[in-house]
């Protein structure tokens, strides 16, 4: 199902779903027995196949010719219920992260006794408190597909200390509102079911030798049919929890929940997390306090400037198919919030400013829990950044030094070189300020128009200085040089989100999907490999040589053949096919142990000039040893 395939089925099913939810619920429940049902069929006839092909060797009835015409299909079958039954059986992951007892928090735990009695919700079992800027229920399953979950309120704590305790409360609200009206089971089952299919999916994608229709084909109509239609009820569910959100706290509290924590995300995103990262340059170690220092950052007004452009992005931003959440102007105007208008504004998002925090849900709420969390939160941040930090140091400083060396060297000679004009240029432009870089950029590009790193680095500061004309200078790095397609993507929608800019918003939109998709459909493509797709690979001798010198520390290797396999996706990116003939040992166990350890070491351990598929050659495949020899494709030998 194509993307504009997609956004149609779920148009035309919101139509329904509006007129007619009760049917429409029904239907996506009917679906879902659909699917399983199938598998439930496919799972017993293989079954019985099985057995019948079990009774007919038992019973001395088999000759040799139809038992060796019937291993195949046997392991096969064998194996696509190997595949059935581990997407059927999806335990799921608890959440990570901190678990809060009601004596720790007690004020939290009283809102959400409240919240369970007005919503009618069922019990939760764990809340766990996570360092993301987010809050969610997590529902497990204990029984697979029969259900019975363990029910996760997980909250994060940059979130907590973004908002007031009234706000939080509203966040809350939504988030138990998905557990009430029977949300807990249907939402639940759907989930788990999208989930079954996704795994079923992907495993009968990555087995090369499952190329069944029987199973394939209802798979790849079924699987993206069924998101299509649960994508609705998914939706309906985000306006329902809004309005039991509102329910309990009240429209203005849930409506600037709503806002503010978009607001204050991007804050934290744009400003406050690059404010100390930017510190590296000068520091050679990470700061301490950065989750503590979080409600600090918003005890003050935030910027202007960053408040009205973010807001008026996203109330201009429509509501598409990427996300089940709704944009915030829909889901503002189905609260029937209304805010206030100040003097003779035009618009009452000119002059919205969050309040500053006197004091953050974190703080009000998590009780004597608050001081831990954060002590572990900050000592988990120190932990995950500090083996780079000094590493970034030293490389900014070594950058610095280096754009030292240039400035002399530019300011004594009349014309830097290509080389030393494109590092002189993007040192500047990284590590001093945006303007200083731009007429080197100029310089550069005006000898090399079409160099797409310099086309997306000049057009990044266009944009940074508020310059539309950046947008054409990242739209030819994307069309240069598909790698800068999600980089140069970002930065154009989030230019466009905050000058509301629908159409160019739109166009980089679809830009950045259709290469999602092209990247799945590039990964599927090289997830398996035949014989007959092989031709001479294009590497260049040096990095064959040096392959040929890894390859020779593993002395159980006695030949391997490299080959480059033809791909539609990308084929400026090959795609290499690695085929090694080795002396592994003789009995069945120690030689499935040896090729496995081989296997691993060399797909993990071997540096490969491009990606590289790797297969161990014998019997089973003698197709692709043919296929090596034919078109000379050997590189090494010990013999």
């Amino acid at each position: 199902m194509t993307e504009q395939e997609f956004a149609q089925k779920v148009e035309s099913l919101e139509a329904f779903a509006r007129e007619h939810p009760t049917a429409y619920k029904i239907r996506a429940v009917l679906l879902a027995c659909l699917g399983y049902g199938y598998l439930v069929a496919v799972a017993l006839g293989l079954l019985l196949f099985m057995l019948l092909l079990v009774g007919l060797v038992g019973a001395g009835t088999a000759t040799l010719v139809l038992i060796r015409a019937v291993i195949p299909l046997a392991q096969t079958s064998g194996k696509i219920l190997q595949s059935i039954s581990r997407a059927f059986w999806i335990k799921g992951t608890p959440p990570e992260g901190i678990e809060i007892r009601p004596a720790e928090a007690p004020e939290l735990f009283a809102f959400i006794r409240r919240a369970r009695k007005a919503l009618n919700t069922p019990r939760l079992h764990h809340v766990i408190v996570t360092d993301e800027f987010n809050a969610a229920i997590r529902q497990i399953p204990r029984l697979g597909p029969f259900g019975w979950t363990s029910n996760y309120l997980v909250i994060g704590l940059p979130l907590m200390q973004a908002l007031s305790p009234e706000q939080f409360e509203s966040v809350l609200a939504h988030e138990m509102g998905h557990l009430s009206r029977a949300h807990s089971r249907l939402t639940g089952w759907i989930y788990r079911i999208r989930l079954t299919w996704a795994t079923l999916s992907e495993q009968l994608d990555r087995e090369g030798d499952l190329d069944i229709n029987l199973i394939q084909g209802f798979v790849h109509w079924y699987a993206p049919y069924f998101n299509a239609y649960t994508f609705v009820l998914a939706r309906m569910q985000e306006y329902e929890a809004d309005q039991a959100a509102a329910t309990m706290v009240g429209v203005r509290a849930t409506s600037e929940a709503l806002i503010e924590t978009e607001i204050k995300s991007q804050f934290l995103s744009q400003s406050y997390w690059p404010k100390m990262f930017g510190k590296v340059k000068e520091e050679p170690v990470p700061p301490s306090g950065v989750f503590h220092e979080i409600p600090t950052a918003f005890r003050s007004a935030l910027p202007e400037p960053l408040v009205t452009s973010v807001l008026k992005g996203l109330l201009a931003t429509k509501t598409d198919f990427d996300d089940t959440h709704p944009a915030l102007h829909d889901r503002l105007t189905a609260l029937g919030f209304m805010p206030p208008t100040t003097g003779n504004s035009t618009h009452w998002s000119d002059h919205y400013q969050p309040a500053p925090l006197k004091e953050s849900a974190a703080q009000a709420l998590l009780g004597s829990a608050y001081q831990p969390v954060i002590r572990h939160y900050e000592q988990d941040w120190l932990k995950s950044v500090e083996p780079d930090w000094n590493k970034r140091h030293e490389r900014i400083q070594k950058g610095l030094h280096k754009l030292a060396e240039l400035e002399a060297k530019a300011a004594a000679e009349p014309e830097l070189n290509d080389q030393d004009l494109w590092e002189y240029a993007a040192l500047t432009t990284r590590l001093r300020e945006a303007d200083a870089g731009l007429p080197l950029l100029t310089r550069f590009l005006e000898r090399h128009p079409e160099d797409s790193d310099a086309n997306l680095l000049y057009g990044e500061c266009l944009l940074e200085k508020d310059d539309p004309a950046g947008i054409g200078y990242i739209e030819r790095a994307i069309e240069k040089n598909h790698h800068h397609t999600f980089a140069g993507c970002d930065v154009v929608l989030d230019y466009c989100q905050a000058h509301q800019m629908e159409t160019e918003f739109e166009k980089f939109r679809l830009i950045a999907l259709r290469h999602q998709d092209r990247l799945g459909m590039a990964r599927k493509e090289r997830s398996r490999v035949t014989p007959d797709e092989l031709y001479p690979h294009r590497v260049h001798p040096e990095d064959v040589q040096a392959l040929c010198q890894q390859l020779a520390a593993f002395p159980q290797i006695e030949i391997a053949y490299l080959a480059e396999k033809e791909v539609r996706y990308f084929p400026d990116v090959p795609f290499l096919v690695l085929g090694v003939v080795a002396n592994l040992p003789g009995s069945n166990d120690q030689g499935k142990k040896a090729a496995d350890q081989l296997l691993h070491d060399l797909t993990e351990k071997v540096e490969y000039p491009y990606e590289t598929f790797v297969l161990l050659l014998g019997w089973h495949n003698q197709g692709f040893s043919s296929r090596f020899e034919a078109i000379n494709a050997r590189i090494y030998s010990k013999r």
